[in-house]
């Protein structure tokens, strides 16, 4: 498992229990005991010294607040209402109140020695009961308190949370989003006490797995552009599912699958799968496909199915590509670009009249005429099947005799093709002085900015680019992200580094206004570095000078 995953608080499985996906018979049965037994009649109004009275430790609501009107009201007319209690049996007669707590310290303060109460002799369970169904429809609870108040029911009853909502009089979602709440990381759990968080917010957030990803996810929520994530509590839910979850949809792993990951077992059996109904809050009302709220756990699946399938390939004698490699040949997509020295095993070759795959191609060579296969892990996951093309051509055009294949390895005259190398030498020059600029840009630009939330949106589109951003510029593209470190110039650099090498990234044109007016801002001279370029490159490529037989001067 990650560390991460490692790391949940221990509520977070209880809570996965108490949702359905495990069940403990000897915990069914005591709880339907406490559920079926009848709450006693009161005994009579009995007048109690109020040293007597003790509160209850399990009183869910932790501040009682300002009693200087009731305890004047009190202190005027006497106590009208009064408490409800149950004997302790402890020595000499102790009483626990059950309802009541602000009339208690408002007698207090008030100077009485007694008050009226209604004694019965209450369970834990029905106490607390008593106790959080008159403060719930008394709306004097927060939803932190009653998220508190509902667990310690759990754990004093063991009740399922529609056991819980049918003696509170709510539904069984109102039930887990409180019992959700307590897990919630501070931050979050802060913000919704403040008000600042809406309930329909903390309740989304709460249902992410570990505290850190709740964190991260608040962060996102506060730093995105308002155009983004919008303005209502159920714009923002869905920002969530959208930025946060991963669609399930098209995994790259079997999510039936209960070995992939022995210790997280099937998805299909998951609390954090959408399609499962058991941690409402973030998937309310939504009609998405299945989706996975543990992209952690998600992550760690889609590693392990790509191992997995990998060591197959590669003692089957396949060429397993570098995630490098992957990233930048899916960078737009799940098509290969036009330009790729590869050909995707499993496209269809529109010059085959038959319309054959490239693997069913290759399928129909001899065995020992087939080229390689290359193995590469797509930006989704997936793995990815290909050929070199030249390769894969020769192949094909020399053993089933394929006039286009034929026709493609033929290529074009010698002196076409040293062109074609020369014209290639120019493009790679142009690129190499090209990416000079975009770096040197940066640095330059990182002195320049402008707001933070302002700075994300502009770099949102380019996010998928920040491994190649970081390999580039030596920048730490997570950090730039999600540990908040960066500075907003930072950011706006990032964002116009990936602009303004997106569209002009594979054929630069050096004497672009916008290109030439950058170098001019950094204090590059374009043509210099770009005859550097192609003289090293002539030198590289030039044959090694032939030694004199003579032995030379």
């Amino acid at each position: 498992m990650t560390k991460k995953s490692a790391a949940k608080k221990n509520f977070l499985g209880e809570l996965a229990q108490m949702s359905g996906a495990v069940e403990d018979q000897a915990k069914v049965a005591a709880a339907a005991k406490h559920y079926d037994a009848s709450t006693p009649p009161a005994s009579g109004i009995e007048l109690l010294d109020v040293d007597a009275l003790k509160p209850s430790p399990h009183n869910p609501r932790a501040n009682l607040g300002n009693v200087d009107e009731l305890a004047a009201s009190i202190k005027a007319q006497g106590l009208l209402v009064p408490l409800l209690v149950r004997p302790l049996g402890v020595g000499d007669e102790v009483y626990e109140v059950v309802s009541g707590h602000r009339r208690l310290k408002a007698a207090q303060q008030a100077g009485l020695d007694s008050v009226p109460c209604d004694v019965r002799a209450l369970t834990d369970v029905q106490a607390l009961e008593v106790n959080l169904t008159e403060q719930i429809n008394k709306m004097d609870l927060t939803p932190l308190e009653e998220g508190q108040a509902c667990r310690k029911l759990v754990e004093l009853s063991g009740y399922t949370p529609q056991q819980v909502g049918m003696k509170l009089g709510q539904s069984t979602s109102w039930v887990m989003k409180r019992l959700a709440l307590c897990g919630l990381a501070p931050e979050a759990a802060q913000q919704l006490a403040e008000g600042k968080v809406s309930l329909t917010v903390a309740a989304a957030l709460a249902a992410l797995p570990t505290q850190d990803l709740q964190a991260e996810a608040l962060h996102r929520l506060e730093d995105a552009p308002t155009w983004e994530v919008g303005e209502t509590a159920e714009e923002k839910v869905a920002y969530l599912r959208e930025k946060v979850c991963r669609s399930l949809k098209g995994a790259p792993f079997d999510a039936k699958s209960e070995t992939l990951v022995p210790e997280a077992g099937a998805c299909t059996a998951c609390p954090h799968n959408s399609a499962s109904n058991r941690m409402p809050g973030l998937f309310d009302n939504a009609k998405a496909s299945p989706t996975c709220a543990n992209p952690d756990c998600f992550e760690e699946k889609a590693e392990a199915a790509w191992q997995a399938k990998t060591a197959k390939l590669k003692e089957a004698g396949a060429k397993i590509l570098p995630a490098a490699t992957g990233d930048k040949l899916f960078r737009n997509g799940n098509s290969l670009p036009y330009s790729s020295k590869y050909v995707d095993a499993d496209a269809v070759e529109h010059k085959d009249k038959a319309k054959r795959t490239w693997a069913q191609l290759v399928e129909a060579l001899p065995e020992d005429a087939r080229p390689q296969l290359h193995v590469v892990r797509d930006r989704e996951g997936h793995v990815r099947k290909l050929y070199l093309e030249a390769k894969a051509h020769e192949a094909v055009g020399q053993h089933l005799k394929l006039k286009w294949a034929k026709k493609d390895v033929a290529g074009e005259s010698p002196a076409a093709k040293q062109k074609a190398k020369d014209d290639e030498g120019v493009r790679e020059a142009k690129m190499a002085v090209f990416e000079d600029l975009r770096t040197t840009a940066f640095k330059h630009f990182a002195q320049k900015g402008l707001t933070l939330v302002a700075a994300r949106g502009v770099a949102e589109p380019g996010r998928y680019s920040l491994q190649e951003f970081n390999r580039e510029t030596g920048s730490k593209a997570d950090t730039v992200w999600l540990d908040k470190k960066a500075t907003i110039n930072e950011l706006l650099a990032f964002a116009w580094w990936f602009e303004f090498g997106e569209s002009r990234g594979y054929a630069p044109n050096l004497d672009d206004d916008e290109v030439k007016e950058v170098a001019k801002a950094v204090g590059l001279d374009l043509q210099r570095l770009l005859k550097a370029q192609l003289e090293a490159r002539a030198v590289t490529a030039a044959p090694p000078a032939k030694k004199s037989k003579g032995g030379g001067r």
